[in-house]
């Protein structure tokens, strides 16, 4: 797909916002992490992304006044297997580390997990993403040389850290965003991991939890529509 394709797609999901206009073409522009992003296109995409913006944000209004989830209701995360470094996936078994992060999630009375392998397209994050999933984490696993102190000489020094990475948010607050890291030796995986998760599982249900709406109020304010699907709409848009 061309690049004017792809801006267009991204204009015509809803992230970015109008500004002014030139000519036949529209000037967009959003916030995005601190910085200003414009993007060019015409007046149609832009109309349709400034309508989608509009109800992005008064759906967010409502998420936030709704009726709240109880602590025993289920949350549904979107977990994906964590990406692995190079310099790891040199000594650790990619299939056996994703199934020990995993391990940390599937037996927890609350937390219902829906894995997804993280996507090469740089849009992956959004392909095929689950209406009804509450919180997404991303997770990362990285072989780090760090400094260290030594079980048997008390002496500092740099060891193998194994470190766990994850960023974990709320779908229906953009501020509801937290990240957690754990490393030790690398001979110390498993025990890293089991950190990793509980402290994971804990921002999950005890941070973000709270502030979720219940499960009726996000199908009414849904009114039974799927969100935007990228890979759909850039289909549509090879086919134009």
């Amino acid at each position: 797909m061309s690049k004017k394709r792809v801006l267009q797609a991204i204009v015509a999901a809803g992230f970015l916002s109008v500004g002014m206009g030139c000519g036949n073409m529209v000037k967009t522009t959003r916030i995005v992490n601190g910085k200003e992003v414009s993007v060019w296109t015409n007046p149609e995409n832009a109309e349709r992304m400034k309508q989608e913006e509009q109800k992005q944000a008064a759906a967010a209004q409502a998420y936030k006044t709704a009726e709240k989830r109880q602590a025993s209701d289920p949350i549904r995360v979107l977990l994906y297997e964590p990406t692995i470094s190079v310099d790891l996936a040199k000594v650790a078994k990619q299939d056996q580390l994703v199934a020990q992060v995993r391990r940390e999630f599937e037996n927890d009375p609350v937390i219902q997990i829906v894995v997804q392998k993280p996507s090469q397209s740089a849009f992956g994050r959004f392909d095929n993403k689950p209406s009804d999933a509450d919180v997404t984490v991303v997770t990362h696993a990285l072989l780090e040389d760090k400094v260290g102190r030594s079980s048997t000489t008390g002496k500092a020094g740099m060891m193998k850290a194994f470190v766990l990475k994850a960023e974990i948010s709320s779908n229906y607050s953009s501020e509801d965003r937290h990240s957690v890291e754990k490393m030790d030796h690398l001979l110390k995986n498993v025990e890293v991991t089991k950190q990793f998760g509980e402290e994971v599982r804990s921002i999950i249900k005890d941070k973000i939890g709270p502030n979720l709406p219940s499960r009726q109020a996000v199908r009414q304010i849904r009114g039974g529509k799927e969100t935007v699907n990228l890979k759909e709409l850039f289909k549509s848009l090879k086919r134009q």
